[in-house]
């Protein structure tokens, strides 16, 4: 889950850094779906959050994500690229 907002400028890199590293992701928009800032305790974005197939967080990146913090919260959340 990928947590921005529409006026944050470097949402849109952190954006194309996780499309770049072909990791698959649901955007979360705070304009449109602020309640879910509410419900995971959002306060600063951009906020990549790995969760497993338990439906557990297993890492959280918070800005731009570079791609060896990516590869290991991917590894943490037992999650194949």
């Amino acid at each position: 889950v990928l947590f921005t907002s529409t006026t944050c400028p470097t949402c849109k890199d952190a954006i194309a850094a996780l499309e770049g590293f072909g990791v698959s992701f649901r955007e979360v928009t705070n304009d449109l779906e602020p309640q879910r800032f509410d419900t995971w305790g959002v306060t600063a974005v951009p906020l990549a959050v790995f969760v497993d197939t338990d439906g557990m967080v297993t890492a959280t990146i918070s800005g731009v994500p570079r791609k060896r913090a990516v590869r290991r919260a991917l590894r943490s959340a037992d999650i194949a690229t």
